[in-house]
């Protein structure tokens, strides 16, 4: 049994999970399908895009789950290549509206371009910016080498953010894979948190991504479904 080798149970293994409904094309009930789903497993935040994280947060609201799910608001998603004063005015936007936690997406053109001091301020002023708030910077592993991987996880601890976080998802022809994880673990150790999300398909690389260092993994609904449903038929 899944739950007894591993020692999780289905709680355990939802307050894993980050529901997210971030898409171009979500709409209000792909929202509320998120935050249903977040409070009926009881994930741990439930995410959505600026526009539509006020009816996230009215959604969990109205299902009694504010207290149960934390919401989770976004700073210069999915691309990064806003100016700092953008990311920060977005930050402190979502945290107004009551996000317990950003997620936002590094410089990548600064990133390339060598700019790595810019890469760091960026992510500090973000950090500043969330205050209380726990940030988790989306390196965007799907346009990293596996030599660059390492230096932007590095710059995400220099800038004093919570997590690394592997991908937006929108890079489907480089998903996240546990090759990943284990080199963002490799190089960072304790220094930050470690979040999956982009290609988390599936019981079994959730388990061994969790082994090799993440904690956290990013799920829209249909896959966090589909490894819920796996959990039961394998336990």
């Amino acid at each position: 049994m899944i739950e007894n080798k591993f020692g999780m149970t289905k709680a355990e293994l939802a307050a894993l999970m980050d529901i997210s409904a971030v898409r171009a094309d979500c709409s209000l009930e792909d929202v509320r399908e998120a935050a249903m789903l977040a409070g009926k497993f009881g994930c741990k935040c439930a995410v959505t895009l600026p526009y539509l994280t006020r009816d996230m947060k009215n959604f969990l609201a109205e299902f009694d789950l504010h207290n149960k799910v934390t919401l989770c608001g976004v700073a210069g998603f999915p691309f990064g290549g806003e100016t700092t004063a953008q990311k920060v005015f977005g930050a402190k936007e979502m945290v107004a509206l009551g996000c317990g936690e950003i997620d936002m997406v590094m410089n990548i053109g600064a990133f390339k371009s060598g700019r790595y001091d810019h890469v760091a301020e960026d992510i500090r002023a973000v950090k500043e910016a969330c205050g209380d708030a726990a940030l988790k910077v989306i390196i965007e592993t799907g346009y990293l080498s596996d030599e660059e991987i390492p230096r932007a996880s590095e710059l995400v601890c220099k800038g004093g953010a919570d997590f690394v976080k592997t991908s937006t998802g929108f890079v489907p022809a480089r998903p996240t894979n546990l090759h990943m994880i284990k080199i963002i673990k490799q190089t960072i150790g304790d220094a930050a948190k470690i979040k999956a999300a982009g290609g988390v398909r599936g019981l079994s690389l959730l388990l061994s991504m969790k082994d090799a260092g993440a904690c956290r993994f990013g799920l829209n609904p249909k896959a966090a479904m589909a490894i819920f449903n796996e959990f039961e038929v394998l336990k």
